[in-house]
């Protein structure tokens, strides 16, 4: 019997792309590229990420463990050394791995022990004086988020595709694909830091997303004591409730524009694949790792809230040759599952800390459906806002800049979070705070999620149903024994890197 040759894979992630930021899902964002691979793919509609913030979820992404698992719940550290990675896994078998792009996962060390070409732009000399500016520019939007109004730092711009930091980061990719082996399996990851801040677009873009024609979300204050109070104080400290009609169109214009511009450079990645004679035996993923708000609830960007506008991301997996396209509906699928199903797809033994479920047999046609939940979390268990109100975070903020306080190592809008978990059906998804505030909505006939109805009366059965699914997932997936970092350590850790606050964890089924 012939033997087949291992298959290669080609992994690109995006940073902050909800799940309708691809036009074959339905949204007004242009993206021709992904959606001939979805069209041609296995097109995952129900796929959600663990964490609405890059390390956990990533963290989540490439190892199969949850974020309490690998204690990994902020953006404060690395995935542990210990933890088995697609890229170490597949460094054992012998895969050639190269990496570009954001890394925001492993530490530094680990990512380039693990692979034979990692040079991020901002590691690189910075000999061309457009790129010297093009970073002058990114600089010059950060700040604008630090001080000023985190919705308008958006711009466009007209310097060349090599310059910027995205068009590096597909130069890369492409020399890396070319200096593919073709004697032994390969695995090379793209990891794009769009649409993440800063919000820059090239100008060419422009013309798809007239800011008159753009739609907003209906969303309007929910009433007081139905949300939490994390999302006044986080309109407040982002200015995003002074941001006017054209302000918000504006945001979603330059967002728009930047996947569209990521799009154009998957588009050159993947023409480049199909010039390659082994692309028939080559599976394309391509995923993000969390989403953006775009004026859902009122917000922009991200925070350490779990909604569907944050944790909901397009998922599509490519391979014709073996795989059948299709769009996968009525069925959930995590950030988890996404490990044990590629090593399985790769025919590589799936690490037993795995705590993710390979959907392979969902994709062969075999399965009619995966999940019957899904699950999210952020923050560590000691964390808690004692902030009641956006007026009284800011003057906090603004005496520690002038006292040097905990405050002060951070960005105006980053809020102190909250010890938050949530578990999601097809139906429900209901969330808990670690100080026992708890959101419960009914997703079909309310997918924004603007309708708490934790507290109505009618919905008791479902309320203490969704709290037992959430204590369960959590019985069923304890924190890993193995990490070297107790958590005493890491609090202290923690309030030294960040803020100091706590509060004693308060659980609605105790």
């Amino acid at each position: 019997m012939a033997k087949f040759p291992p298959p290669n894979l080609l992994f690109i992630l995006t940073d902050q792309q909800r799940v309708d930021a691809l036009s074959c899902h339905g949204g007004w964002i242009k993206t021709p590229n992904l959606d001939r691979l979805a069209a041609t793919g296995a097109d995952l509609r129900g796929h959600f990420a663990q964490a609405p913030v890059c390390v956990p979820s990533r963290c989540t992404l490439f190892s199969g463990q949850y974020p309490h698992t690998l204690g990994v719940l902020e953006n404060d550290r690395s995935l542990p050394g210990q933890a088995p990675h697609l890229l170490k896994i597949l460094r054992q078998q012998g895969y050639h791995l190269t990496y570009s792009g954001k890394n925001h996962m492993l530490p530094e060390a680990e990512l380039a022990a693990n692979v034979e070409h990692y040079d991020p732009p901002e590691r690189r000399p910075q000999p061309s004086p457009e790129r010297q500016a093009y970073v002058r520019l990114e600089r010059e939007s950060q700040r604008h988020l630090a001080t000023q109004d985190c919705f308008s730092s958006g711009r466009y711009h007209d310097f060349p595709d090599e310059v910027t930091t995205s068009g590096m980061i597909a130069g890369q990719m492409l020399g890396d694909l070319a200096a593919a082996p073709a004697d032994r399996p390969w695995c090379l990851v793209c990891s794009f830091s769009d649409p993440h801040v800063p919000h820059l677009a090239p100008r060419r873009f422009a013309s798809l997303y007239p800011e008159d024609s753009i739609p907003l979300p209906d969303w309007t204050p929910a009433p007081d004591g139905t949300e939490p109070r994390r999302l006044g104080i986080k309109r407040g400290a982002q200015g995003a409730d002074r941001a006017d009609a054209a302000a918000q169109r504006h945001y979603l214009a330059v967002y728009g524009a930047m996947c569209s511009y990521v799009d154009e450079l998957i588009g050159r990645i993947l023409a480049a694949l199909h010039e390659r004679p082994d692309a028939s035996r080559t599976i394309v993923v391509f995923v993000s790792d969390h989403g953006d708000f775009c004026w859902d609830h009122g917000m922009v960007k991200k925070d350490l809230l779990l909604y569907d506008s944050l944790l909901r991301v397009p998922a599509l997996i490519h391979w014709p040759a073996r795989l059948a396209p299709r769009v996968v509906t009525d069925t959930l699928t995590e950030h988890a599952d996404m490990l044990p199903t590629l090593l399985e797809l790769l025919g590589v033994p799936v690490p037993a800390e795995c705590q993710g479920r390979s959907f392979a047999p969902l994709l062969r046609g075999e399965a009619a459906t995966h999940r019957a939940e899904v699950h999210a979390e952020v923050c560590y268990e000691w964390m808690h806002c004692k902030y009641r109100t956006a007026a009284e975070y800011r003057q906090a903020w603004e005496a520690d800049q002038a006292t040097g306080g905990p405050l002060s190592r951070s960005a105006p809008y980053n809020v102190p979070g909250d010890h938050t978990r949530a578990v999601r059906t097809w139906n429900w998804k209901y969330i808990w705070f670690g100080d026992g505030f708890e959101e419960l909505y009914d997703v079909v006939n309310d997918p924004a999620e603007t309708h708490n109805l934790a507290r109505e009366s009618r919905h008791t059965a479902i309320l203490t149903a969704m709290r037992q699914r959430l204590q369960d997932w959590q019985a069923a997936t304890p924190p890993s024994a193995s990490d070297p970092l107790s958590w005493q350590e890491h609090r202290q850790q923690f309030d030294r890197w960040d803020f100091s606050h706590s509060a004693p964890l308060a659980s609605p089924w105790k």
